[in-house]
């Protein structure tokens, strides 16, 4: 079984990387914090997918 490539429901984080001020709401230092933020997403991306919630409708 294939999963989407994108989630139905997506969200949008603007950020700026290594300038202020911005009116982006984050702001990442550097391209090192820009990778470790997209593995960290991916991951908790992965595990939402694999990891259903547990509520189940009775």
């Amino acid at each position: 079984m294939s999963r989407p490539s994108l989630s139905p429901i997506a969200e949008v984080f603007a950020c700026t990387v290594g300038q202020k001020p911005s009116k982006a709401k984050y702001y990442l230092d550097d391209t090192g914090e820009i990778t470790r933020m997209l593995q960290g997403l991916a991951s908790a991306s992965d595990q939402a997918t694999w990891n259903p919630s547990p509520h189940v409708p009775l």
